[in-house]
């Protein structure tokens, strides 16, 4: 008999999208999934697909956001335009990051919309490279369209000939989480973009910077407390790939440049983990006072014998994804929902043994 997938937290990751055999195909990367996999929640994709905006309460319940990298965000979006470059510049720039200029506004557009969903739900949104972009531009920051040509070549923030090998140097901000991630204030990064942040968001705080002044990333510190499952990090750079390329593509374990490349996921996670703890306490007290009373008359067994093993199976299952310390509480709602909302015989008025009842964690 198959036993009951333990209850996990739920992440949105908005898929991107490019073309393989004439036909378009939507992806995120693992490096992504398996961070998020490791510490303990679900990866969900919600595809970048025409329409999809409207069908976003299908993905309830969801517990985090995280926006990772495609193309150029839309220039229209922060008020901007190419016709800031010169002819020969913009021609440049679209010459030599074609694929990144071509923009896509569905994906922009739904991940806006996810973005004011989560931070106004008080849900943990980490946000990568575009990612960082876009969650900047939505409370109102801007971004250079190209560094280089706006910023000048200081810092090479894009190094075609050595892909993934490329790294620069970062200054971090005192008493911010990514000196306590890194235990610096200095690092190296690795930097994939043409793109970057002009102005940061009046609610944003810088965490790092690079030589040339360029935000590398930032966090709202109004909003960060992991314990609270408060969690809002933008990162330009890419901590997931900074990483040997050569033995992830063998399926070999993971070899990070630092331990603290790991540490915004397991952070993002934990928080993600507290919302939904949150969210399940909320869901059973809910439950239990919509089926509250002190027994179960025959009257109303009816009723409650068609609801009784999801009720029962939900409990159970959250209590499997409960941190120990809101176990006691929850455990006393499973009791009285075990009481009041077991399935019960029609014939007798006494409770069944379910016959798959997930074993308590």
């Amino acid at each position: 008999m198959r036993s009951a997938s333990p209850v996990m937290p739920r992440v949105l990751i908005v898929s991107r999208r490019t073309v393989r055999k004439d036909k378009y195909v939507d992806f995120v990367g693992e490096f992504h999934l398996n961070l998020v996999l490791e510490y303990g929640a679900v990866p969900v994709i919600v595809p970048r697909v025409e329409g999809i905006a409207k069908h976003l309460e299908a993905f309830e319940p969801f517990h985090g956001l995280l926006l990772v990298e495609g193309e150029d965000v839309q220039p229209e979006s922060y008020n901007s335009d190419y016709s800031s470059l010169n002819p020969q510049e913009r021609a440049k720039v679209q010459a030599k990051f074609s694929g990144d200029t071509l923009v896509d506004p569905v994906k922009d557009k739904l991940e806006m919309e996810l973005v004011r969903t989560c931070v106004e739900r008080g849900l943990p949104v980490l946000a990568i490279c575009r990612g960082s972009q876009i969650l900047n531009v939505v409370y109102g920051g801007d971004l250079y369209l190209d560094v280089e040509t706006q910023l000048g070549d200081e810092v090479v923030h894009y190094d075609a000939a050595n892909y993934d090998g490329h790294r620069h140097s970062i200054h971090i901000e005192r008493e911010t989480p990514l000196e306590d991630w890194f235990g610096s204030t200095e690092a190296m990064v690795n930097s994939y973009h043409h793109c970057g942040i002009k102005t940061l968001a009046p609610r944003f705080r810088p965490l790092a910077l690079a030589p040339d002044g360029l935000v590398e990333g930032y966090y709202d510190p109004e909003c960060y407390d992991i314990s609270a499952g408060k969690f809002i990090v933008g990162l330009q750079f890419h901590p997931e790939r900074m990483q040997d390329i050569e033995a992830h593509l063998a399926d070999e374990p993971a070899v990070f440049d630092h331990p603290a490349c790991k540490a915004p996921y397991r952070e993002f996670v934990t928080a993600v983990k507290v919302c939904a703890n949150v969210a399940m306490e909320h869901e059973l007290e809910t439950l239990v006072e919509t089926i509250g009373f002190a027994g179960p008359p025959l009257q109303r067994v009816k009723a409650l014998n068609g609801r009784g093993y999801a009720s029962h199976h939900g409990a159970t299952s959250a209590i499997s994804l409960l941190d120990p310390t809101a176990m006691v509480r929850v455990r006393d709602l499973k009791e009285k929902l075990d009481y009041e909302s077991g399935i019960v015989d029609l014939r007798t008025g006494r409770k069944r043994q379910l016959l798959s009842t997930p074993a308590i964690a």
